[in-house]
């Protein structure tokens, strides 16, 4: 049953409200901590900085300019007064020690935190993931571990409590490594930027970017001839960077910035400085050179035309959604307007493509594990219901067929192997028949940990075994104390929430505030009463089972599945494992999505008692 609020932050269980060349490797190497070279900072605030180059790539093509930009990158920003961690080629273990030894020196420091990265990094499922050099080819499902996800860095961050983070990401390069991966596309994908943080990509999201010819890649080649120019406020320092690159580019990259930050900062001088400084980096002019005065086609076109113009022939969102902002009430923002919709719609054309292309692989496969793997890719999908029936028809089709084998040995060792393998199937009570028959003495009946059996109108229920567990947490008071507790009986509880299609059946009414959801997403908006209400109706039902809430004990009992740690996937939960605000991670889990509505019954991973939704999606009510 659920609480009557639609969607919360997931509960921990032990705190209850319910139910990412030549054939030559380089060796790795990382650089240690530098101080700042600036003695005289224009500001009494600390700044630490991360700065990451990996070019050397043992399973591709090396990269030209990585490790010169973060070397280059590094003495600029020693210049301006930060103190530095730096590291070259470096592995994903050493890349996360980098990441966790920045946190820990940030948090110490606090002021102003910037992580620099240059390198191959990709895009899977809308999370940016940077690669390591030692990567041979990235698997999809194992990535997390095998590259460093940006939401690490950003977590590290944000932990430390400084008052400004600035992200640069220079690693939106061609990828070697995604060729194959259906949820990948070109370029990094685009991070809300959190407050009191700023985050610049060398290019557009979705795009790529220039390696460069020279000494340094495009981005911060031209980053590096303005970071050192005093006076400028950083919003307008990459506001800068981007024009630049624009126009070296041609128009074919275009650099994008992320912020949601309060105050100033300058990463030299101050506002109302504007002196020029001797050069002092391996003698390259830090004036910034005059943008070179645009193309125009026709000197009768006005600056809206051209500017149309300019985004007409990216054709991209980004570029409409950035002449929207210059021109909310222009001659073409309902062109504009339109041509968004229609990029949209070709890419969820494609993503429907894309699904469909993975289903009718699994379709192909026919096997449990095939169906199990669209269902981890697509928990939402079009062929969800089809690939959870036929996983049903298959186990119930496996269990035929052992079943005949059985018959056909009819030998004690037999049914007993069958027993243990199908204790509650379709064919228990025959077999335990076959072997009084053959003298074997069988005892009764019973469900094993994890049995499922359905009711009458179509609800699974997972058996819980008896036991015992710590039940409470010393972190609330309403909590305390942490006491041992028994569940002297096993107890059959519902596998997924109770949905809307399940609840209309009994009750004839759907009071969910998310009806649109459909039948197979959980009911919501019922009070304590009202399930009391369904389960009368249910047990007058009469279908071999007697309907209850589950105590307070049961639920937390069979929420933990034989676990002690704070949540049933441990001591760590993100809103990717479960439906709930992902801008509230709980434990050392990185920010995820916020969906902002039910999700279907079963989307998540279940816990190790085949219970879905245990934690998030709605409350629960217990008797």
């Amino acid at each position: 049953m659920k609480k009557h609020h639609p969607i919360r932050r997931a509960a921990s269980m032990i705190v209850l409200h319910s139910v990412l060349a030549t054939s030559f490797v380089h060796a790795q190497t990382t650089r240690d901590l530098t101080r700042p070279t600036n003695t005289s900072s224009p500001t009494s605030e600390a700044r630490t900085a991360l700065v990451i180059g990996n070019a050397n790539y043992r399973n591709a093509s090396p990269l030209a300019n990585p490790v010169n930009d973060a070397r280059d990158m590094s003495a600029a920003l020693q210049e301006v007064g930060f103190e530095v961690i730096s590291g070259e080629n470096l592995t994903a273990e050493q890349m996360k020690q980098k990441v966790t030894e920045f946190g820990q020196r940030l948090a110490e420091r606090k002021g102003v935190g910037l992580f620099f990265y240059a390198g191959h990094g990709v895009q899977i499922n809308g999370r940016n993931y940077l690669i390591p050099v030692e990567t041979k080819t990235l698997r999809e499902q194992t990535i997390e571990y095998e590259a460093v996800d940006v939401n690490r860095v950003l977590a590290e961050m944000d932990a430390a409590g400084s008052r400004l983070n600035v992200v640069v990401l220079d690693a939106c390069r061609n990828n070697p490594f995604e060729r194959s991966w259906r949820s990948a596309s070109d370029g990094l994908a685009e991070i809300k930027a959190p407050t009191g943080t700023l985050i610049a990509y060398a290019t557009a999201p979705g795009r790529v970017a220039s390696d460069g010819t020279g000494r340094n890649g495009l981005y911060t080649g031209e980053l590096l001839k303005l970071i050192r120019t005093p006076g400028v406020i950083i919003e307008t320092l990459f506001k800068r960077v981007g024009e630049r690159v624009s126009v070296a580019s041609s128009g074919v990259q275009e650099p994008y910035v992320s912020f949601s930050i309060r105050g100033d900062f300058y990463f030299s001088g101050s506002e109302g400085q504007a002196t020029v400084q001797t050069p002092s980096f391996q003698q390259q002019s830090i004036i910034p050179a005059p943008l070179p005065t645009p193309m125009v086609s026709a000197p009768t076109l006005s600056a809206e035309e051209q500017y149309w113009q300019v985004v007409s022939s990216r054709n991209s969102i980004t570029s409409y959604q950035q002449y929207l902002a210059e021109y909310p009430r222009g001659r073409y923002a309902g062109e504009a307007n339109t041509r968004i919709n229609a990029i949209k719609a070709e890419e969820l054309r494609r993503q429907k493509e894309v699904e469909l292309g993975r289903w009718n692989d699994a379709r192909r496969a026919n096997t449990k594990d095939s169906y199990n793997d669209y269902i981890t890719s697509y928990p939402n999908g079009e062929y969800i219901a089809q690939a959870r029936q036929i996983i049903k028809d298959l186990e119930i089709a496996e269990e035929k067929r052992v079943w005949n084998e059985t018959e056909s040995l009819k030998t004690i060792a037999a049914y007993e192997v069958f027993l243990k393998l199908y204790p509650t199937g379709e064919f228990a009570s025959l077999a335990r028949l076959r072997l009084g028959d053959l003298g074997v003495k069988v005892a009764p009946a019973g469900a094993a940990p994890g049995a499922v059996r359905t009711n009458s109108i179509g609800m699974e229920l997972v058996y819980i075994p008896a036991g015992e567990f710590m039940m409470g947490s010393n972190a609330y008071d309403s909590e305390k104390p942490i006491r041992r507790v028994t569940i002297a009986e096993g107890f059959w509880m519902g596998k997924y929430e109770v949905t809307q299609g399940q609840w209309r059946s009994v009750m004839g009414n759907n009071p969910s505030h998310f009806s649109n959801c459909g039948a197979d997403c959980p009911v919501e908006q019922v009070s304590w009463n009202d399930t009391k209400e369904f389960i009368s109706r249910l047990n007058a039902r009469n279908d071999g089972f007697v309907y209850s809430l589950p105590t307070e004990a049961q639920w937390e009992y069979a929420a933990r599945a034989g676990t002690t740690t704070a949540f049933a996937f441990g001591d760590s939960l993100s809103s990717t494992q479960a439906n709930f605000d992902g801008n509230y991670p709980y434990g050392n889990a990185p920010k995820g999505p916020y969906l902002e509505r039910t999700t279907k019954v079963g989307s998540y991973k279940p816990n190790a008692w085949g219970l879905y939704d245990m934690h998030g999606n709605v409350w629960e009510w217990v008797e």
